[in-house]
This record gives C-alpha cells, sequence and structure tokens, in this order.
C-alpha cells in the first residue's frame, strides 16, 4: 500500500490500488453460525462488561478511522489498529520479533500445518472460546468471515487489493474446530497474511453479507463487526467523519488468561500536534501515539517525566528512474546516481535522525533483509565520477536530472528532502540537478504517463513480510520502463521473487531474498532512501510500550503503575536476553528502543513475566493453560483425489474476477470556485479500443457540510481511444467548514462487453478561509466581539525574521478573506514584537470567525514566534482555520497579495533569481525575505 502516512502523519490515510472487478452480481453461497448451520440470534442489548475499573489507561492521537473498522473494507493504519484491539486472527506475528517464519505464534488457532507442496494449509482452533457476547467461535466463523469480506471485493477495500481471491482457492471446514485453506499455488508468507487486519475473524449477526459495516452514531456495537479482540468497543464518538473519542473495555471472553493488561483505555483525538503535546504536558493523557513533531519528541525526551518509545518502522522511501528516458536506462548512470546519494545527510539535515538510512527495499529488522546498497557508500563521487564518464559526462558536461518531489503533503519533509538531494547530487561535481513538485493527484498522473525521469516514492506494506517490498523493483504501476517482462534485469528480479515467495523452507526463502537484494543494488532500477521510525511519549508510570517492524500498536500489553510513583527514576540499561516462554499468551521479549532523557539512547529490554504486572492484581487472575501452542512438525499427509471432499464453490468464484488493467485511469480533483465546491472525475482511455457507457458514480461526500446540486451518477455514451472525459460535479457548501472525503467509482464495458469498475483515490476536503468573506468592524465593536466568541490557539516557531513575516502576514490575511482592523509593530532591546487582528464571516451561514496573530523574535534574527489566535461563534471552524493560517504563515507566499509560490518559483528566488507574481505581477527579490 502507497502510505500517506498521513504522514499526519498527519492524519491519515492509505491509499491503495485500483483493481478492476467485474460488475456483476455475486451469489454467495456460505455455511453461517455453528457447523449445523444455525445463525445464533444478535443480543437485544449491549452486555454489561465491567462492574469495576482497576486500571485505565488514555491514549492520546491525532490519527483517526478513515472510513470504518470493518476487515473487509478498512485499508488505513488507525483502522487496522483498531480491529487489531477488537478481534483477533488466526495467528499473529510475535510482538517484537522480525516477523519471520519462526516469530508466529498462535491466536485463534492453537496449531497449523501446512501440506500439499504449500498449496494447503490446516488449522486446528481453540476450543471453548466465544465472542464477547456469548456467540461461539468454531469454524463456521472462520469460513463465515473469509468468504464474505473476499466475496464483497470492495474496490478500495484490502482483500481486493491484496488480492485474496488470487491467493486463496477455498475454506473447507473440516471439523468443528478445524478448517482448511486451498490455496491457487504455494506462498511462503500465508502466514503472515493471515496475521494482519484484514484477516480478521468477524461476527456473523454484526457482519452482513452485502456490505461493509459503518459507523452508527450512540452505538458502538452496530460500529463494527468485531468481538474477538482483548478488548470491546463501548463508546464511540464521532462526529462529522472526525473521531472524538473511543472507549475500550477489557474483553473477558478474550483467549488469552493474561493478556490484556489494562482494564480500560480511552482514546481521545486531538486536532493537531500542538494539541497532543499540550495534553501530553498537562497530564490529560499517558501515552501520546500519532503524531507529535519531532520537536515536540525531543522536548519530552530531555524531560525526566517521560519517556520517548521509539524503533524502526515498516515505512521506506525510494528513489525511481524513467527508463524510458535515456540515459537513465542505462545501469551505469543509475548506479553513478545511486552512490553520489548521503542518507546520512539526509536524515540528520532533514529530519534530525528521526528515520533511518535504508540500504535495502526489504526494510532494516524484518526478516530476509540484507544491506545490498552500502556497497556504494554515502557521497562516493569518486565512484559516481567514473560511472558518468563512460558516457561522457563530466565537470564541462554534466548529466542533466529532472528531480521530482510530491508537493501537497503527502509524504513527510518532501520539498527539504529534494533540496538535500539536489545538494548532495551536484557536489559530485559531474551532475546538475532541476527540482519539480507535483500535487499528489499530478503526481500520479505523471507516474502513470511515465514522465517523470527521476521520482521519490514511499511505500508502507500490505503484510509484514520480504515479499511485500522484494517486488517493487519491477512493480508494473510505478511506470518505469522496468517490469517483470523487461528488461531481463526486471526479469531477473522477478523469476528470484517468485522463488522466494512459493519456497517451502526458510532457508530458501532466504537464498531467494539474499540474491535478490544483491541484484536489486546491482540494476539499481529503484534506489532505497530511508526507513521511518514509530515514535510514542508516555509518563514514566506507563510500561510496555512495544514496537517492532510492523509498527502495530499492541493496545494488550501496555500497563500502568496503580498509584502513580510520588518519585520518579530513570534508568537506562543495555540488556540482550531471550526468554523461551510456553503457554498460550503474548512473548514476553519484545524488542523496544525506549529513550528516557538525552537522544539517541538505545535499550533493548528483557520484560520477564513475574514482573508483566507491576502491582498486584485486584481480580483473582486467571490460570493459563500450560501446553504451549505450536505449528504441527509433521506433514499433514495429502488426501487422494478420490478421498477429497468435492470442493466448495467461494462466492468470489461464480464470477471470474479480471487482473487489473493498466489502460483505463482515473484521476480526481477538487476545488472551492465562487463559494462552491468543485469536484472533477477524469477518465482517460490508453487503450486502443473504445470503451462505452462509462458511469461515474458518487459513492459518499460528507452530507453534514456539502449538499450535491445535481444527480450523483453521470454516464458518458462512449470515450474512444487516447481520448478522455472529465464529468464535473458541484456542490454547494450548508456549513462554513467544509471537512471529509469524497468517493467516486468509475465503471464501463470493455470491448469484449466486460464491465469493469475503478475505484477512484478519496479526495480529502479541509477548507474554511475559501467560505469566507471580509467583515468589516471599528475596533470598539472588534473588542465587543470578542466577548460572545469561544477561543483556541496555536503557538509555533518559525525559520524567518519576525519584521520579514509580520510584512507577509499582513498581505496574508486578506487573501485568506480577512479584514485587518488594524496592525502595529516596534522594535525594543533588540526585539521585534507585532500584533494584528483581523475579521470575517461565513458565506453561509454568516458565522464570525476572529484571528489575533502576535509575532515575536530577535529583531535581526532568523526565528519568530507566532501565535496564533482563533475566536468565532462556531468552534468546529476554529481549528481548521488555525491550521490553514499556520500552514500559509510558514510557505513561501507573494508579499503584496499573499498568493502562495510553485516550488520552482521558490527554488529560483533562493537562488538569488528575481520572479514576478503570478497574480499581482508584483516583482520580488530574496532581499524581501530577509532581513
Amino acid at each position: 500500500m502507497h502510505y500517506d502516512i498521513r504522514v499526519n502523519i498527519g492524519g491519515g490515510g492509505h491509499v491503495v490500488r485500483s483493481h478492476e472487478i467485474v460488475g456483476a452480481t455475486v451469489v454467495l453461497l456460505l455455511i453461517i453460525g455453528t457447523v449445523n448451520g444455525q445463525l445464533a440470534e444478535a443480543p437485544s442489548k449491549f452486555p454489561n462488561i465491567l462492574t469495576q475499573a482497576d486500571t485505565t489507561i488514555t491514549m492520546g492521537t491525532t490519527d483517526s478511522v478513515e472510513a470504518s473498522i470493518d476487515p473487509a473494507q478498512s485499508y488505513d493504519y488507525f483502522g487496522w489498529m483498531m480491529i487489531s484491539a477488537l478481534s483477533s486472527t488466526l495467528v499473529e506475528i510475535t510482538p517484537g520479533s522480525d516477523a519471520g517464519s519462526n516469530d508466529i505464534q498462535g491466536a485463534l488457532a492453537e496449531s497449523w500445518a501446512m501440506s500439499g507442496g504449500g498449496t494447503i494449509w490446516d488449522f486446528n482452533l481453540r476450543q471453548g472460546l466465544t465472542f464477547f457476547d456469548g456467540y461461539p467461535f468454531n469454524a463456521s466463523a472462520v469460513k463465515y468471515s473469509f468468504d464474505r469480506n473476499i466475496g464483497l471485493a470492495l474496490p478500495d477495500g484490502p482483500q481486493l487489493n491484496m488480492d485474496y481471491a488470487g491467493k486463496i482457492e477455498n475454506v473447507t471446514i473440516t471439523g468443528e474446530y478445524s478448517v482448511r485453506f486451498y490455496l491457487h499455488m504455494p506462498f511462503a508468507p500465508f502466514l503472515q497474511l493471515m496475521s494482519c487486519a484484514a484477516s480478521a475473524i468477524v461476527h456473523p449477526s454484526y457482519a452482513p453479507l452485502g456490505d461493509y459495516v459503518r459507523f452508527t452514531a450512540s452505538d458502538a456495537r452496530a460500529s463494527h463487526p468485531c468481538g474477538l479482540g482483548p478488548f470491546i468497543l463501548t463508546e464511540w464518538d464521532r462526529v462529522g467523519g472526525s473521531d472524538i473519542s473511543m472507549r475500550l473495555e477489557k474483553n473477558p471472553n478474550y483467549w488469552s488468561a493474561t493478556y490484556p493488561q489494562a482494564d480500560v483505555v480511552i482514546i481521545e483525538f486531538y486536532p493537531t500536534e500542538t494539541g497532543l503535546a499540550s495534553a501530553m504536558s498537562s497530564g490529560e493523557i499517558d501515552v501520546a501515539y500519532r503524531h507529535l513533531t519531532k520537536d515536540q519528541t525531543n522536548t519530552f525526551r530531555s524531560n525526566p517525566d517521560f519517556t520517548v518509545w521509539e524503533a524502526l518502522s515498516p515505512r521506506i522511501q525510494f528513489l525511481c528512474f524513467q527508463q524510458d528516458i535515456y540515459p537513465f536506462n542505462e545501469t551505469r548512470i543509475r548506479q553513478g546516481i545511486a552512490a553520489a546519494l548521503n542518507r546520512s545527510h539526509m536524515a540528520e539535515a532533514v529530519f534530525e535522525n528521526s528515520v533511518s538510512p535504508l540500504l535495502s527495499i526489504i526494510p532494516d529488522r524484518l526478516a530476509y533483509h540484507k544491506p545490498s546498497f552500502q556497497k556504494y557508500g554515502d557521497a562516493n563521487y569518486t565512484y559516481t565520477q567514473d560511472c558518468l564518464d563512460d558516457f561522457g559526462y563530466n565537470s564541462t558536461n554534466k548529466l542533466e536530472i529532472e528531480l521530482w518531489y510530491e508537493s501537497s503533503g503527502h509524504y513527510p519533509s518532501r520539498a527539504e528532502q529534494a533540496l538535500v538531494y539536489q545538494s548532495d547530487l551536484e557536489a559530485s561535481g559531474v551532475i546538475d540537478v532541476t527540482l519539480y513538485g507535483a500535487d499528489w493527484i499530478t503526481y500520479r498522473m505523471n507516474r502513470n504517463l511515465g514522465i517523470m525521469s527521476l521520482f521519490i516514492y514511499g511505500w508502507y506494506p500490505d503484510y509484514f513480510d520480504a515479499d511485500d517490498f522484494a517486488f517493487l523493483p519491477f512493480a508494473s504501476w510505478l511506470n518505469m520502463g522496468y517490469n517483470s517482462s523487461y528488461p531481463q534485469g526486471g526479469i531477473d528480479q522477478y523469476s528470484l521473487w517468485l522463488d522466494g515467495r512459493s519456497a517451502t523452507t526458510d532457508l530458501a526463502r532466504q537464498t531467494a531474498y539474499e540474491s535478490l537484494q544483491d541484484l536489486q543494488a546491482n540494476e539499481c532500477s529503484i534506489v532505497p532512501l530511508w526507513q521511518g521510525h514509530s515514535v510514542a511519549v508516555s509518563t514514566t508510570n506507563v510500561h510496555d510500550v512495544v514496537f517492532d517492524i510492523t509498527a502495530s500498536w499492541y493496545f494488550g500489553l501496555l500497563t500502568i503503575d496503580l498509584p502513580p510513583p510520588t518519585t520518579t527514576t530513570t534508568t537506562t540499561t543495555t540488556t540482550s536476553t531471550t526468554t523461551t516462554t510456553t503457554g498460550t499468551d503474548l512473548p514476553i521479549d519484545p524488542m523496544v528502543i525506549a529513550a528516557g532523557t538525552g537522544i539517541g539512547v538505545v535499550a533493548i529490554l528483557t520484560i520477564a513475566l513475574a514482573s508483566r504486572r507491576r502491582r498486584p492484581p485486584r481480580r483473582a487472575p486467571e490460570v493459563a493453560p500450560t501446553e504451549p501452542f505450536a505449528p504441527l512438525v509433521e506433514e499433514v499427509p495429502v488426501m487422494a483425489e478420490a478421498e477429497r471432499p468435492p470442493r466448495e464453490i467461494a462466492p468470489w468464484e461464480q464470477t471470474p474476477v479480471i487482473p487489473p488493467e493498466k489502460t483505463v485511469n482515473v484521476l480526481r480533483g477538487g476545488e472551492i470556485i465562487g463559494g462552491r465546491f468543485e469536484y472533477k472525475v477524469k477518465v482517460k482511455n490508453d487503450t486502443d479500443y473504445v470503451i462505452n457507457n462509462v458511469t461515474v458514480n458518487i459513492l459518499a461526500y460528507p452530507e453534514d457540510c456539502l449538499e450535491i446540486s445535481e444527480r450523483t451518477v453521470k454516464t458518458i455514451k462512449r470515450i474512444g481511444p487516447g481520448e478522455f472525459r472529465s464529468p464535473q460535479f458541484t456542490f454547494i457548501p450548508t456549513k462554513d467548514c467544509v471537512e471529509g472525503k469524497v468517493i467516486a467509482t468509475v465503471s464501463y464495458i470493455d470491448h469484449q462487453d466486460v464491465t469493469k469498475m475503478l475505484g477512484a483515490e478519496p479526495y480529502v476536503i479541509r477548507s474554511v478561509c475559501d467560505l469566507l468573506t471580509p467583515l468589516e468592524s471599528t475596533i470598539e465593536n472588534f473588542e465587543l466581539i470578542l466577548g460572545e466568541m469561544v477561543a483556541t490557539s496555536d503557538e509555533r516557531i518559525h525559520d524567518w525574521n519576525p519584521e520579514v513575516l509580520f510584512t507577509k502576514v499582513k498581505a496574508l490575511l486578506p487573501a485568506k478573506n480577512f479584514y485587518i482592523l488594524d496592525s502595529s509593530s516596534r522594535i525594543g532591546d533588540g526585539r521585534f514584537v507585532g500584533e494584528i487582528r483581523g475579521l470575517a464571516e461565513g458565506k453561509y451561514t454568516g458565522k464570525r470567525v476572529a484571528v489575533r496573530l502576535a509575532i515575536s523574535g530577535v529583531a535581526d534574527g532568523n526565528q519568530a514566534s507566532v501565535r496564533v489566535e482563533g475566536l468565532g461563534d462556531d468552534e468546529a471552524m476554529l481549528p481548521t482555520t488555525i491550521d490553514e493560517l499556520t500552514k500559509s504563515i510558514d510557505s513561501w507566499t507573494c508579499m503584496n497579495c499573499g498568493a502562495a509560490f510553485e516550488p520552482i518559483e521558490v527554488n529560483e528566488i533562493r537562488d538569488g533569481r528575481p520572479i514576478q507574481c503570478r497574480y499581482c505581477r508584483h516583482t520580488m527579490t530574496i532581499d524581501l525575505y530577509r532581513k
């Protein structure tokens, strides 16, 4: 999956690969309920779960559930995180491990065996388990879950995009507590696939066959189909697609007798990193996870009252070459560029070492990782010069490169990264780099068209195995002119990848993947750049925050001291111990990196079972089973053909799924014009045949703040080869704060009369300032107005001279539709202090929004403190307003009209070249932006 990481990561979400599916009715023939086919009724009311909460942990985050917490649809990080808290899978990856073949432990399954040359997997299930409401768990629930989730084949769902149907041929019940999976082909990481949230078991009474489960206000039980996890969702407060809070309570029927440790986990959601950091500092929350900034994290790191937990994550970024553009089809050219990169410089200069240099497409700490790219070193300019000299490039005839980066926030610190790469490549003396930025919509279109010669891309895995990374250099959707069928390097990589994913022994997998990584380092079709970190902050009385290469969040492992300790002692130790356990519980040997004080302190903590609870339990502890669970050591004999029962027809087999074609592309975009939101879907036909009955359907939009002014479906009779059509939909805001996602699908009939469907990437809209009008007022009336308003604020440090920033903000506020009532500034004792006040009102509701900005700093310095205070009649408008203003304040804008610069204009003015504003034609030089 491509990662957004939201990098709101800031918020965020998942970008999924579009697969075409057959637009036909699928008949589902399923066995539901118990083995005898009986279906239990859903409980009439939510069960009484806890009579007394012993331990409560409060967690804060800026993340949120993107669409649902249904395994059939959820495809975002936080959604999967909640599924893991509320449901269970047949097997799990051992926390703290490398997710290798020996790092799988049982969950709902006690044991398992592979046979049939890797095409048959048998699971023996735990007996006597129930969902938290008493509904029995057995083989029927397993079959129902996989048949239902795969059969739905949702365009934006994980089962379709991870190709479950292409891997799983059939799920067969072999006994009340045993189930068999028949695979289409040997698939070595099958257990890793079974451990991910998309493979979680659902409650048949709450998981309808024909649709996925959506949020239901005031009814947490009806808002998801889970029920076998360590926790139960008892409260879920969500407004306008934004999460407010959740309450999780310990599941008394959970299969583990030891976990979860906490009785209650409360999750509080914050709109900004500033709010999250403030809640952590003030003691409102015990843990902060996703997404404090690196500066905020370092502040907590230096405070002995907090613990920073940090470890490598599977989020990676890499450089792609378009090999249809000369000379990037030449291996020696690609090698020369790879050698000139300085990953350590980038990690330190851009991320302050909150990411790590990456030397293989398979991340470090994941099984089978080999740092094959280390042979080039960092900034190996002698090697670069030797490679490029073969093609006549030297200090007088430099290789000219166009390096593209995503400019709209899909990836973290995108422009800053590009500038460092430019600097390092040009330091070779034989390369000249021109930077180009594009928003995510344009970036993906450029990728599909193959017009970017060199571009930065990112990846976050679907399941945690080398298999889901190793294919990237020949991924056809990257459109690099290098794939599994061309050239020979792509063919050879594809062959090794197949060897690794079909191997039946761990040694065979390791051999294949190590050879593959060496070949990838030689080919340099893509070049790894960096690997992200998972970071959380907690108070010192919170323990057992476990991070590993899966970046999973283990709610069930968290513990907290009660009562809070009166004194705090920070001790950092380094140990490396392996503890072997038996029984049915989670492992007790997770690898974590804990930093209490100072930066970069690494501790490998061995957590003993006896110290799991750091206080005497108030409840009588349950007795855990003592028999260990492990895969069966002997292979189950394959039944003769005459003995094998008739194969059940899975629902997705009723209509064959057509493999995805990359020939019809769907793009989408939108903007607010004249107070209306105009949304377009571009359908481009790159085939050599006519497509007919092209239908664009708006599936969802934020109905609490937008009304569509026309039908949600538009049909185009035909689109010829090479042509495109862009139907437009007009939405009218009903509020002055618009937040949410627009989701659309496209269906068409191809030249073989087959109906196909494509999903457009969800479009996120979040705006207030575009829907405001200036509101004139006097200072006296302004002060009276403020007394009637609610207020919130944000304060940040910006790397700008304070006087320059003050001038820039005076031009920016009118561009954001605010009327400036007054502005004042002064310099005293070498410090600059400026204040600006503005007022606006919504176009639709007439609700007022006021802002007060205070800018201060050393008069001739290069840093300024900016406090943005928002006040309004509608509190919901304020976080978005402040966020829009804060981002604009820190960006490069025209000093005359406040219009934003394009990235290429930023580069030009930084290089000392004057530019002319595209809107007001005002000429600007670098001297206007520094003091």
